[in-house]
């Protein structure tokens, strides 16, 4: 079990090839679609676009192990096309919800459709991993089955509500709620390369939020009043000199290295 922004919690992630003929969750492809098509009517308002968002990403927490299972292995889905772009659920160690929408730091976050996750791999032999180990940006993207141009049968009201595991996200949704025909396309990707994707209702934006990553890495929390303490008792200070990445090493992108005063610690890195 794995803690979950607002105290909730989540089954265990998909093994490699678990993923079945689609997230089968009775009456998930109808509220789905409704969530879609009102996050599309209120992207000119804020308000009602963060009221909406949080009503998707609560659906989409109510069925994560079942939409994580669809997106195992990963194959382009939901409209994404970037196979580059996906992430491999059965590579994770835990996956944790971002379940309220945020105003974050100028490009951190972006407001759209899909689960924002924080998504942790196993402690890896790296000596440049941050001792927490990888935190990377992950959003989970999911649509109804089928093309972006076919919408979904609905009942009257624009937007369904979900089914009742909503107002329970930490319960795995009942054997009595699965049915066999395919419901929904999931996919795992980094909200960095995927910016948008096409949908029934125009082409809509990827929920991201690159703040919770770096806050659950923690390589720039150290105590409060350490700057003071290392300069006066230096002799005291714990741990080796090291240099901490803040994701696995990537021999296409440039390394910038940043190197703290005297009287600092990493945590001056933390706004840049």
């Amino acid at each position: 079990m794995l803690p979950l922004a607002g105290c909730q919690s989540a089954a265990p992630l998909p093994r490699e090839g678990g993923a079945g003929n689609g997230a089968a969750v009775s009456g998930l492809g109808p509220a789905l679609a409704g969530s879609i098509e009102a996050i599309a009517q209120s992207r000119n308002r804020p308000e009602a676009l963060a009221r909406d968002e949080v009503r998707q990403r609560r659906l989409l927490a109510s069925h994560l192990p079942a939409l994580l299972a669809e997106a195992t292995p990963p194959r382009p889905a939901a409209g994404v096309a970037q196979q580059k772009a996906l992430l491999n659920p059965a590579e994770l160690r835990d996956v944790t919800p971002i379940m309220r929408t945020r105003v974050t730091p100028a490009g951190l976050g972006r407001a759209g459709i899909g689960l924002p996750l924080v998504a942790r791999l196993p402690a890896p032999r790296d000596p440049n991993a941050p001792r927490a180990g990888y935190h990377l940006p992950a959003t989970l993207v999911a649509q109804p089955g089928g093309p972006p141009g076919n919408t979904p049968e609905r009942t009257g009201s624009r937007v369904l509500s979900a089914p009742p595991t909503e107002r329970h996200p930490s319960r795995t949704p009942s054997a009595a709620a699965v049915r066999t025909t395919t419901c929904c396309e999931a996919a795992l990707v980094d909200p960095t390369a995927v910016a948008a994707v096409p949908t029934a209702y125009g082409t809509l934006p990827v929920a991201m939020d690159l703040l919770a990553p770096i806050e659950a890495t923690r390589a720039t929390g150290v105590r409060t009043g350490a700057a003071i303490a290392n300069l006066l008792w230096p002799g005291h200070f714990r741990g080796e000199p090291r240099i901490v990445f803040l994701e696995p090493f990537q021999p296409d992108k440039t390394p910038l290295v940043l190197v703290h005063g005297l009287l600092s610690t990493p945590a001056v890195w933390k706004p840049l």
